[in-house]
């Protein structure tokens, strides 16, 4: 639902059903890329949903568990490009 909700424009939605398995999410198994893409859903709906306070939480975490990720820079610059506006 979480990504149909995504995918018809209301981040809004996403982000409300994303945000309660992010911490649950290694119980589903796959790869870590796998479930890397429910943080990255959650990122981008949150800087879709100009929700510049989750973006920035969010992008920070990824930004320190990744430093050295353009895709970390380039969320990261994100954030605080919706913060500035």
């Amino acid at each position: 639902m979480a990504i149909k909700a995504f995918g018809e424009g209301n981040y809004d939605e996403a982000m409300r059903l994303i945000r309660p398995i992010r911490s649950i999410a290694h119980r589903f198994g796959g790869s870590h890329a796998q479930r890397d893409v429910i943080d990255l859903t959650l990122i981008e709906a949150s800087l879709r949903a100009g929700d510049g306070a989750l973006a920035r939480a969010l992008t920070a975490e990824r930004q320190l568990a990744r430093p050295e990720s353009p895709l970390s820079a380039l969320f990261s610059r994100r954030a605080t490009d919706l913060s500035e506006n």
